[in-house]
């Protein structure tokens, strides 16, 4: 019965979320405010038709900070879930729906954007970078900082470039949504 495998997936999906909220949770800061933000966008989805499959694509990212009085970040940890449900142009599901849906943390350098895309650093390291670049500073200070907030990428000759070559977009307005949480 497929609903009893459904919760594994959902823990499996989940335990690297939990893992982000753990560090938060651990991390001994003092008097701090914890905050957490869970973003999902769905806007790489495409319709089938009748000549070409679609897709559901669901990218999740959380973060979660701790804040001080003066709303200082004082830890901060990023992960994001991407998963995808594929169909065929009659709209059955084509995707293996036991598969395990681990998040970008998770994968490590199974994410492959070192070995497919060339990129500098895999997605965990990356955004490893963009998170201890937060700690130690106010929202207002990582938005006008190394990032360039027109174009979401780090700004260039800064070392957070030199570490962290993806889009921040989605990544910085998480953690302005769990600073404000």
């Amino acid at each position: 019965d497929k609903r009893h495998k459904e919760p594994k997936k959902i823990l499996a999906a989940s335990s690297g979320i939990f893992a982000v909220i753990g560090f938060i949770l651990h991390h001994p800061a003092g008097a701090v405010k914890t905050g957490l933000a869970v973003i999902t966008s769905i806007a790489d989805s495409t319709s089938a038709t009748a000549d070409a499959a679609g897709a559901a694509k669901y990218d999740i990212t959380v973060a979660a900070v701790t804040v001080d009085d003066a709303g200082v970040i004082t830890s901060c940890a990023i992960d994001s879930v991407p998963a995808t449900v594929n169909f065929d142009t009659t709209g059955a599901i084509t995707s293996d729906l036991t598969a395990e849906i681990r998040t970008k943390d998770e994968q490590g350098a199974d994410y492959g954007m070192v070995a497919w895309g060339g990129a500098i650093a895999e997605w965990d390291e990356q955004v490893a970078a963009v998170a201890n670049y937060a700690v130690g500073k106010t929202i207002d200070e990582l938005k006008n900082g190394d990032i360039d907030m027109t174009t979401g990428y780090a700004k260039d000759g800064t070392d957070l470039q030199s570490s962290a070559t993806i889009n921040l977009f989605s990544y910085i307005f998480a953690v302005e949504a769990a600073v404000a949480n």
